[in-house]
């Protein structure tokens, strides 16, 4: 690893990269004077550095990473805004490359092994990039450096939660905040978790503190319109929305969010008013063509479905890295080129094989293709690297009602409804496994309970999957079965 001692001067070094079973080389771009700067703890000359240092590289994605992590030491909250407006400025000529943060942040890391500031910050990046197991290595490294740095908890939170460790990320995050009380970094990430776990009153608690502390953070309105959307308050989640985009009318996620809202309260035109905004102001932003292409398969208008689907397969054909091959595996599922989807999917495994939502990306393919035993080893394989997540419990139990299995996925189930009570998946999964296994009394308390947690989409989930239920066993016991219409996102889940 060579490093440029000059402080002034931009240097160009290499990593190397290790996947698919062969090594390549791969520029890393630094500055020797934003790196001292980190190792001094310097924040104030971190930003200012990392400031100039965008405006040479405008296209480079790790500067202004550097000055939203600057602008939040120094508690600067208007700088936190200036460096999110940057991220998510639209009509850029191209989308960033995350992995050029997870490069630039082993460099770091092994260039200065001995400053817990580098170790945090490389952390921080590391989850940006999506590269988990490295960020946990980073975060640990940085917590045995520094224990006492509230910034080394946070970032050791940023890696449990990924891992869907929850119960040991809010402790971390909790610690972090007896260090830092008042951040409003610390209400907004913890509140994000309490949000995943559906525990949306804590969460909102935590983002109403976050507003009260950082008014102008436009996100938070966003994040708050989620909490509101599970409690299905959806005229104060419109609200949230729409003081988000009067603070930035460019945030494109907002518009994304918005139609998903529209999408519920079934104002179609509106909907797709807010995509095509989103897709105007950020051509390459997957999750709104996404959501658009959903939305028009939805419609029965396959046609047009098809661009946006063909547009994100030719965004990611040069991808890189793990998530953006994921990524684009989703994209190769939801034109129902399941071979290709399979190819993404062991690919983006290959280079990142800590990925639990990669081996969960390419269960649906599996169950697309009626594969349901490889459906139900990638759900273990994901058990294995996430124990606590529960969504792959629940996911192999709907493979194992599939194949017959009844009590197995009853098991699956309780302990995806012992990870995560809030859900109604688990309930719903289980009620069907009762009913098959003739515990008609369990079954009807579950089910009362999904409905209860869930609503419509939990009669929904339960209405599809018992049909896909009777049509595999009418397979297993004839040997054919008329087809069943299959619909995107079968077996149905909620987004």
């Amino acid at each position: 690893m060579v490093r440029l001692l000059a402080a002034t001067m931009l240097a160009v070094v290499v990593v190397l990269m290790v996947g698919t079973g062969c090594a390549r080389w791969l520029p890393v771009k630094t500055d020797a004077a934003v790196e001292n700067a980190i190792v001094a703890g310097d924040w104030q000359k971190v930003a200012q550095l990392a400031a100039a240092w965008h405006e040479r590289e405008p296209d480079y994605y790790v500067p202004v990473q550097l000055m939203s992590e600057a602008y939040v030491r120094l508690g600067n909250i208007d700088g936190v805004v200036e460096a999110w407006k940057i991220i998510y400025a639209p009509h850029r000529s191209r989308p960033w490359d995350w992995g050029e943060a997870g490069r630039w942040a082993r460099h770091v890391s092994s260039t200065y092994a001995d400053s817990p500031t580098a170790w945090q910050t490389a952390a921080r990046l590391l989850y940006v990039a999506g590269e988990v197991a490295q960020a946990r290595t980073a975060a640990d490294a940085a917590i045995r450096l520094a224990p006492d740095d509230w910034a080394s908890w946070r970032v050791s939170y940023l890696a449990d939660t990924t891992a869907h460790y929850n119960a040991k990320a809010l402790a971390d995050i909790d610690h972090a905040m007896r260090l830092k009380p008042e951040a409003p970094l610390l209400y907004e990430e913890r509140a994000l978790t309490y949000r995943d776990m559906r525990d949306y009153d804590h969460a909102l608690a935590d983002l109403n503190k976050a507003i009260d502390l950082a008014p102008k953070w436009f996100w938070l309105y966003r994040y708050r319109s989620t909490v509101y959307m599970g409690k299905k308050q959806g005229d104060k989640a419109l609200a949230d929305l729409n003081c988000a985009l009067e603070l930035d009318p460019e945030y494109g996620d907002a518009y994304v969010t918005r139609a998903w809202l529209y999408y519920v309260e079934h104002k179609d035109q509106a909907q797709l008013a807010d995509l095509d905004k989103a897709i105007d102001l950020k051509p390459f932003d997957v999750n709104a063509r996404v959501a658009r292409a959903r939305a028009l398969e939805d419609k029965d208008q396959h046609e047009q479905a098809i661009p946006d689907e063909e547009d994100l397969v030719e965004l990611l054909k040069q991808a890189r890295t793990a998530g953006a091959i994921e990524a684009r595996g989703e994209a190769q599922y939801d034109l129902k080129r399941y071979r290709a989807a399979l190819r993404d999917y062991g690919r983006a495994i290959a280079l990142d094989p800590r990925s639990a939502s990669a081996y969960m990306g390419r269960y649906h393919v599996y169950v697309a293709l009626s594969d349901f035993a490889d459906a139900a080893a990638d759900c273990t394989k994901a058990m294995a690297l996430s124990p606590r997540w529960d969504e792959p419990y629940w996911r192999r139990g709907i493979a194992r009602l599939y194949m017959g299995d009844f009590e197995s996925a009853a098991q699956d189930f309780t302990r995806a409804i012992e990870l995560a009570p809030r859900y109604y998946e688990g309930y719903c999964g289980r009620s069907l496994a009762y009913e098959k296994l003739g515990k008609a009394a369990e079954a009807k308390e579950d089910f009362d309970t999904a409905t209860k947690l869930g609503g419509k989409a939990a009669e929904k989930w339960v209405d599809l999957v018992k049909r896909t239920i009777d049509y595999e066993e009418e397979k297993r016991r004839y040997g054919n079965a008329p087809m069943m219409p299959r619909q995107h996102g079968w077996p149905f889940t909620e987004p």
